[in-house]
């Protein structure tokens, strides 16, 4: 008749609890216990770790990080694959995964690759002011040759970006170099890929009012510049909303 099942708890090499598991008494009735188990069982509260205290016998609970300042400094093994470690790294990723206050520090080769969370510095007022001009000039340049429209006055949207400039251009040219007295309509597409038929002397306004736009996106950029160079505080450069505001020419 085998002897009844004792059920043990496991902790690692570092004392944290592993796993659950189950122990034979031999034939005078003495459990027998490897040397990384208990029969103490700890409460296994999600929102904790729980590390044995062998001179205690107790169960040491360890509260599981939600902030990444917890962590700051705290050394974190990248190669060790006790659930304790595999879990508090994977939390060290998340806590400093796109956190703009602390990052994740890795070690070299030779300080063994380990994970750290470090504080990131908090920017100057001229850093900051460095990064929302480089905002600035990406903004524009998004605009300028990929995103910009204009509302002309021949009642649609047209595109008005540096292609569309292009386009227009060549629509114009092909246009003027035909002869007055057999000088046809010519196809324009607008924002939305419909067409219009449009006569030489609209393709202009359109050409015009395209240039105006890009004026005004200028004219725009300057005056955030100016606001962004002027600003006295952080404060007053993170209200800053960087953006262009096309003209309407139909009204």
């Amino acid at each position: 008749m085998s002897s009844p099942m004792t059920k043990i708890f496991y902790f690692d090499a570092d004392g944290y609890f592993q796993n659950i598991g189950w122990a034979q008494s031999d034939k005078k009735g003495k459990l027998l216990m490897p040397s990384n188990a208990t029969t103490i069982a700890p409460s296994l509260d999600d929102a904790y770790f729980y590390k044995w205290d062998k001179e205690q016998n107790v169960w040491v609970a360890e509260k599981k990080p939600t902030d990444a300042s917890e962590l700051v400094d705290q050394v974190v093994d990248h190669k060790s694959q006790t659930p304790h470690m595999i879990e508090l790294r994977k939390i060290l990723e998340n806590l400093t995964k796109d956190n703009p206050n602390y990052r994740d520090e890795r070690g070299t080769k030779e300080e063994g690759y380990h994970h750290k969370v470090v504080r990131i510095p908090e920017k100057t007022l001229e850093e900051v002011r460095t990064t929302k001009l480089s905002e600035l000039d990406s903004a524009f340049m998004q605009w300028y040759e990929n995103d910009a429209t204009v509302t002309t006055s021949l009642g649609f949207v047209a595109d008005s970006d540096a292609r569309a400039m292009m386009d227009v251009n060549g629509l114009v040219t092909t246009l003027e170099a035909q002869p007055v007295e057999t000088r046809a309509s010519v196809a324009f597409m607008d924002a939305s890929n419909q067409a219009h038929m449009l006569s030489l002397d609209q393709l202009k306004t359109v050409q015009v009012e395209i240039i105006q736009n890009g004026q005004s996106a200028y004219q725009q950029k300057w005056t955030l510049r100016t606001a962004i160079k002027e600003a006295q505080s952080k404060e007053d450069l993170e209200a800053i909303e960087i953006k262009f505001v096309a003209e309407d020419f139909s009204k």
